[in-house]
């Protein structure tokens, strides 16, 4: 199995345990926060629509701060429901890309990385955010 395969197949396996999460959240509750200065469940999921965004940046080489502003108001339905069908069409992207193509440099956030390097980066990002939601569902109940 090489590195992109690697790759495909944990990303895989994080979507499994993070969709049956997020599924289970207290979708009437998209404003809960432990504490008033903390992100609200709301917040917590747009982080997972903004990777989403960061890996279409790193696969086109066109990485720049997502706008989630787009979003408005949606319920938490309606965003799990985009990141479900965004990581499906990411997926596809990365699907496309070639085994050279993880190994070329890419500017990611200001620093030259390979693109496989960055891609890895984002996913360990997405695994914390995945435990400090999975805290959040848990005080939200």
């Amino acid at each position: 199995m090489d590195e992109k395969e690697r790759f495909l197949q944990a990303r895989a396996d994080e979507l499994q345990v993070t969709q049956k999460l997020m599924w289970s959240l207290p979708l009437e509750r998209p404003d809960f926060r432990p504490r008033p200065n903390m992100p609200s469940l709301r917040d917590l999921v747009l982080v997972f629509i903004r990777s989403e965004l960061v890996y279409k940046g790193i696969i086109g080489d066109r990485l720049g701060r997502p706008d989630l502003s787009r979003y408005g108001t949606a319920g938490l339905a309606e965003l799990i429901s985009l990141y479900e069908n965004l990581h499906n069409e990411v997926t596809d992207q990365m699907k496309d890309l070639s085994l050279e193509a993880f190994k070329e440099q890419v500017d990611f956030s200001g620093t030259m990385a390979r693109r496989g390097d960055a891609l890895w980066s984002v996913l360990r990002s997405v695994i914390h955010h995945r435990g400090e939601l999975s805290v959040y569902a848990e005080l939200a109940r």
